[in-house]
């Protein structure tokens, strides 16, 4: 009858402890992370074995476990778009990617979207003056001051008055606290600006729906 030697017994006794170990898988000669880390028995499905949300594709903004989010902050425009974390436009600490509001205008990158309204190059999400018409989006808002579908920061004229808002600008003619591009009686002389128009008849210099005496006779334009 064949004798184990003590010597031989341990062997087979540590090969059997080490059976759970870790495998070389890629082979570079160094054993690999542990496969199965939740100790089921088998080899983890996921690369976020220890369930710490932070697999080798994940950018840790969304904690998944899972390959990068394409639009990590959900508002429609693409990380690539937005610079892939390396560029912060309001240079508020939060690279666009991660920014609801990359520019800081107060409109939301998902109301913007990644349209260029103005065709300057600049997409609207990080464009302060998205329509070109002089009154930073800031001012103007997201609201829709003609209800025509667009909001005033991409209407070049938001009140709807024919008279573009570049031209009526963003002061205020008649002191009624609204500004001149989204009131549509900037004289306060009872006359829509829309029946005004933007010519100036007497030519002092002040178009008619900011002249109180567009035909420069005396009579103010309330009382004719």
């Amino acid at each position: 009858m064949r004798l184990f030697s003590f010597s031989s017994l341990l062997v087979a006794f540590a090969v059997g402890c080490i059976d759970d170990k870790p495998e070389d898988i890629d082979d570079p000669g160094v054993e690999d992370a542990d496969a199965d880390a939740d100790d089921t028995g088998a080899a983890d499905a996921d690369a976020d074995a220890d369930d710490t949300g932070m697999g080798p594709d994940d950018t840790g903004m969304d904690d998944t476990g899972e390959p990068r989010d394409p639009d990590a902050d959900g508002d429609g425009i693409s990380d690539e778009d937005e610079g892939n974390g390396e560029i912060d436009t309001d240079e508020d600490g939060t690279p666009d990617s991660e920014d609801d509001d990359s520019d800081g205008d107060g409109i939301s990158d998902a109301d913007e979207g990644s349209g260029d309204t103005d065709g300057d190059g600049a997409g609207d999400w990080v464009d302060t003056d998205s329509d070109d018409d002089g009154i930073p989006d800031a001012d103007e808002g997201s609201g829709d001051t003609d209800g025509d579908g667009a909001g005033d920061w991409v209407d070049t004229d938001s009140d709807g008055d024919g008279i573009d808002d570049s031209t009526e600008g963003a002061g205020d003619s008649d002191g009624d606290g609204i500004s001149d591009y989204v009131d549509t009686d900037s004289d306060g002389d009872g006359i829509n600006d829309a029946d005004e128009g933007s010519e100036d008849t007497d030519e002092d210099g002040d178009a008619d729906y900011v002249d109180t005496d567009s035909d420069g006779d005396g009579i103010g334009d309330s009382d004719e």
